[in-house]
C-alpha cells in the first residue's frame, strides 16, 4: 500500500490541498493531502490513466486512458465515475490532458497532435496543432481559471 509503481501523471489541488495521481501498472487514480496523510484510491475503472488535469471550476478531475481509448471524469472525492469520450478513431493514443473555461485539450501520440472539444461532452473533436507533432506527451493551459487561491490561513 506504501508503494508507487508507475506513475504517469501527478496533479495538485491547491485548494484543498490534495496531490492526485494515476498509475497505469496499478490501473488505478489515487489521492493523498499534501502532507501524505489521507491516501486513498479513487477509482480502479481505469487500465492505463495517463494524463490527469482538475477543472477547479466543476470540482472535477479529467483522464485519458491509453488502453481504453477514452477520456473521462469525477468528482474529486471520487464519486460519479463518468466517461466523456471513448472513440478508438479519435483517441487513438491519447496522453496529455488540460482544461480551461470550455475545452479540454489533449494530446494524441500516434496521431502526433493537439486536440480540443467541449468538456461538457457530445461535440466532434477539432484539431489544434499540426499532424507531425515530435513526442506530443504533456499540455497545459495557463489562466485565471488555472490559478485558483487557495484558503487563507
Amino acid at each position: 500500500w506504501n508503494y508507487l509503481v508507475w506513475v504517469r501523471a501527478i496533479v495538485i489541488d491547491v485548494v484543498e490541498a490534495y496531490v492526485y495521481w494515476s498509475d497505469a501498472e496499478l490501473n488505478r487514480i489515487e489521492r493523498c493531502r499534501i502532507d501524505g496523510t489521507d491516501r486513498s484510491v479513487l477509482t480502479k475503472r481505469v487500465k492505463e490513466p495517463f494524463g490527469l488535469t482538475i477543472d477547479y471550476k466543476t470540482r472535477q478531475l479529467f483522464w485519458t486512458d491509453h488502453t481504453l481509448h477514452r477520456i473521462s471524469y469525477m468528482y474529486l472525492n471520487g464519486s460519479d465515475v463518468s466517461i466523456l469520450f471513448s472513440d478508438k478513431n479519435l483517441l487513438q493514443a491519447p496522453y496529455g490532458i488540460t482544461v480551461d473555461e470550455n475545452y479540454l485539450y489533449w494530446t494524441d501520440y500516434k496521431r502526433l497532435a493537439v486536440f480540443r472539444a467541449s468538456k461538457e461532452g457530445g461535440a466532434t473533436e477539432q484539431r489544434i496543432v499540426g499532424t507531425h507533432l515530435r513526442n506530443p506527451y504533456q499540455i497545459g493551459t495557463y489562466g485565471r481559471s488555472r490559478q485558483p487561491r487557495p484558503p487563507p490561513g
